[in-house]
């Protein structure tokens, strides 16, 4: 802060305002944050609770554990993952997870990287989805009667 005054005594109330605007601009604490979807901020912390499991994982597997040293681990680190979180908890795996939403009446579905089946999109997703493929390949069939009419001059 840099407060401008004068010496002269006409100027005596407009420089005893500018120390206490700068008095008071001197007091002012800033707490700067980081702006942060909370979705986003959620996200981070479930990557890195995965990669402490993994990491969990390849220390016991190097060790040569066996399956129940294995659950003992992945009970502990679910109790202090419970406990740090209030309440949430790690499933084994995904066929548990899978018959726990089952049981809840909730639809799941667990789909590879290859698999384009969408019994679960809603109608307007599929329809979308089948327009962008025709539009993609009338697009392909486009340049490639446009690269042989070029061939054929």
């Amino acid at each position: 802060m840099l407060a401008a005054l004068s010496p002269a005594d006409y100027n005596y109330d407009e420089t005893l305002s500018t120390l206490h605007y700068a008095n008071r601009a001197k007091s002012i604490k800033n707490k700067p944050r980081i702006n942060e979807d909370p979705k986003d901020a959620l996200l981070k912390e479930y990557e890195q609770e995965i990669k402490q499991l993994r990491t969990l994982l390849a220390q016991l597997q190097s060790q040569g554990a066996t399956g129940q040293q294995m659950g003992e681990a992945i009970a502990a680190m679910q109790k202090s993952m419970k406990q740090a979180q209030g309440g949430y908890v790690v499933e084994d795996n995904v066929e548990s997870l899978v018959k726990k939403l089952e049981s809840q009446g909730k639809k799941v579905k667990i789909i590879e990287e290859d698999n384009e089946d969408d019994d679960y999109s809603s109608p307007e997703v599929r329809k979308k989805k089948r327009r962008t493929k025709n539009r993609r390949e009338s697009e392909e069939d486009d340049e490639e009667t446009k690269m042989l009419e070029e061939l054929t001059r």
